[in-house]
């Protein structure tokens, strides 16, 4: 299963710290398909689902936590391209904002 880190995105340093309670059971990882649920990729992107996205470039079986610079810019491409962000940090903090919304 694709999971993302979320300890190394500061955007979500705070809400992780104001919100430990919702993390609690699932650590500091949260699986990508419930980050990122069918509803927000139909809403922001080109993309039915993050497996989609994934797949399309070339990291369905990657993590994203340790992702080296090439593969970064080619993800920060895609979603430029064919989604409403300009990078996956800013589609990742959008989801997460959306993620606690839907959890609280």
């Amino acid at each position: 299963m694709n999971t993302i880190s979320l300890n190394g995105v500061k955007e979500f340093k705070k809400w992780l710290d104001t919100h430990k309670d919702l993390f609690k059971e699932k650590g500091s990882q949260i699986a990508l398909p419930e980050l990122f649920p069918d509803q927000f990729m139909k809403k922001y992107t080109d993309f039915a689902n993050i497996e989609r996205l994934l797949k399309v470039g070339g990291f369905e079986n990657k993590s994203t936590k340790n992702m080296d610079q090439a593969n970064q810019l080619k993800l920060d491409g895609i979603i430029q391209e064919r989604t409403m962000f300009n990078n996956w940090n800013e589609m990742l903090v959008r989801a997460g904002r959306d993620y606690i919304a839907r959890n609280q």
